[in-house]
């Protein structure tokens, strides 16, 4: 495999081509790829299927305590090399994300012991500068890396990551020279607070799960609302009001991610999007709906992605959405939206969910 590189808003390899990165997310929490949770043969049917990158979660609880800090767990190093070494057999990038920091990184999912302390306490970040730097070091001259410097963060200014982002991306371009470097907008999407860093081989991001009545909770994140359909009403919850949602209002969802990168002239990557699997299971027609008009966009600004999620632990619960009896029936892997592809048979209309997808999504490359 060639190493990848930006050049303008668009990502190429040595050779000069564009590629677009579109994967899954990978994980299993803490434990990293443990021999029972991600094998070699899981990076073998990813790339069978036509990826070429996995978004890998890392947790820092995994390679340091906070009794031992600055000390790195070798067993979880061993394992995160073997994971490494089967993205470069098999061609499959990897963009390391650094999905739980040292004293939490949000004020929803992802607290630590119950607090969002990454940006209150200065010996949480320069913990977390220091592990980047430790694992810049460490695969600064492997072939399928990329940094994807932190998950969904949310201080309680914007400045706060925009500076704290400088200096992971300072931090690691001093390790590493040469791989491409991954910022995320903070929490909700608000791409348009983020500001470059400077750095001119770094990408930029955001997540997607709008509007959240359909693919996971209610907006205000209080709690589960029955499945809505899509196109559709989607009710009203908290500051957020009832509006109807269809492509035409998805656009504008999208557009502040379009304003950045004309403005900023940079590639984007959409790191995460999806339904729940309990939405999924439930209500596949409307799911499949919205799924098509993700992937419209997503065609339309020609934007890498990595769907959310091919297999992970989610607090101490396995997940695992594999589609390989799907796939081996001739579907050309130009989507990889594995928790639908899982249940397609369960749940019928399988040849029209292809041809839609099939028909929406096809590599402009």
């Amino acid at each position: 495999m060639q190493e990848i590189r930006v050049e303008g808003r668009r990502i190429v390899s040595t050779d000069g081509k564009p590629i677009l990165l579109r994967g899954v997310n990978l994980s299993n929490g803490l434990d990293v790829c443990d021999k029972t949770f991600v094998r070699e043969s899981d990076i073998a049917q990813i790339a069978n299927w036509g990826a070429n990158c996995v978004r890998f979660m890392f947790h820092f609880a995994a390679l340091e305590s906070d009794d031992n800090p600055y000390v790195y767990r070798q067993d979880t190093l061993d394992q995160m090399d073997r994971l490494i070494d089967w993205c470069e057999k098999y061609g499959v990038y990897c963009l390391l994300d650094f999905h739980m920091a040292q004293g939490g990184v949000n004020k929803v999912f992802f607290t630590y012991k119950g607090k969002n302390e990454l940006w209150s306490v200065p010996d949480n970040q320069k913990r977390f500068l220091a592990l980047w730097n430790f694992l810049a070091e460490r695969y600064h001259q492997r072939t399928c890396i990329l940094y994807d410097v932190l998950n969904e963060p949310e201080p309680d200014h914007p400045d706060q990551w925009n500076e704290l982002a400088a200096q992971a991306s300072a931090v690691i371009r001093k390790a590493d020279p040469r791989h491409i470097i991954h910022v995320e907008s903070m929490m909700r999407g608000r791409i348009e607070l983020l500001q470059p860093t400077g750095d001119p081989n770094t990408i930029y991001g955001r997540h997607y799960y709008w509007p959240l009545a359909l693919t996971r909770w209610k907006p205000d994140r209080t709690g589960m609302v029955p499945m809505q359909a899509y196109p559709g009403w989607m009710p009203a919850s908290g500051k957020f009001p009832a509006e109807y949602y269809d492509r035409e209002r998805m656009a504008q969802d999208w557009q502040s991610t379009v304003d950045f990168q004309n403005k900023h002239n940079v590639p984007i990557i959409i790191g995460e999007f999806g339904a729940g699997p309990w939405r999924v299971k439930t209500h596949l027609p409307s799911v499949a709906n919205w799924l098509e008009d993700v992937l419209y966009f997503l065609g339309k600004y020609e934007w890498s992605w990595t769907w959310f999620y091919y297999k992970m632990e989610w607090r101490g619960r396995p997940h695992e959405f594999i589609a390989a009896d799907w796939f081996s029936k001739g579907f050309d892997l130009d989507v990889l939206f594995l928790e639908i592809m899982a249940i397609v048979d369960r749940y019928g209309e399988k040849e029209e969910l292809l041809e839609r997808l099939r028909r929406q999504w096809r590599s402009p490359y």
